[in-house]
C-alpha cells in the first residue's frame, strides 16, 4: 500500500495537470516584459490595440508548461505584467494562467481586479509604474494582498 501511495504522489507531481496548476508562473519561462514606463503613454492608450493572438503562439506557450496544444478553456494565457501598466505583449511575459474554474482562490479573474486597480493607481498619480510593475512581475498574489486588501 505504501509503495502505491509513493507511486501515485511521484505520478501526480509529475503530470503537467499539477505542474501547470501553479498560480504564478515559472520565472524561467515567464520573467515578465515591460513594453513602457511612460505614464502618459500607459495612461492615454487602450490594451486592445497592443495584443496579438494566434493558436501557434497559445500553443507555444502552453507547449513550455506542459500543456498538450489546442484551446484550453481552465486557463487563460495571460500577461504577467499587463498591457494596461506597460507590460510588453512578449512570449516572456505571458502564461497559461489558471481560471476559477480550476483555482478557486488565485486565478485569472482575481488577477484582472488587480490589474484594473493598479492602472487607477498608476493612472491616479498614486503608486509608480515601475512599483506597480514589478510588485506584479514578483508575485502578482503579494501584490493582490497589498493593493487590494480582501485576501
Amino acid at each position: 500500500m505504501r509503495l502505491l501511495l509513493v507511486a501515485f504522489g511521484i505520478a501526480l507531481l509529475a503530470s503537467p495537470a499539477w505542474a501547470d496548476s501553479t498560480i504564478v508562473p515559472d520565472p524561467t519561462l515567464t520573467p515578465g516584459a515591460v513594453r513602457t514606463t511612460d505614464v502618459a503613454l500607459i495612461c492615454s492608450t487602450g490594451t486592445r490595440e497592443l495584443r496579438t493572438w494566434s493558436r501557434e503562439r497559445d500553443d507555444r506557450i502552453t507547449a513550455e508548461y506542459g500543456l498538450p496544444p489546442g484551446p484550453h478553456p481552465e486557463y487563460e494565457i495571460d500577461h504577467l505584467i499587463p498591457l494596461g501598466i506597460g507590460g510588453a505583449d512578449d512570449d516572456k511575459n505571458l502564461w497559461p494562467e489558471p481560471r476559477r474554474s480550476i483555482e478557486p482562490q488565485w486565478n485569472a479573474e482575481a488577477k484582472d481586479r488587480l490589474e484594473w486597480r493598479l492602472r487607477d493607481l498608476v493612472c491616479g498619480g498614486q503608486l509608480d509604474v515601475r512599483e506597480a510593475q514589478k510588485a506584479i512581475a514578483e508575485d502578482w498574489t503579494e501584490a493582490y494582498r497589498k493593493f487590494i486588501h480582501e485576501r
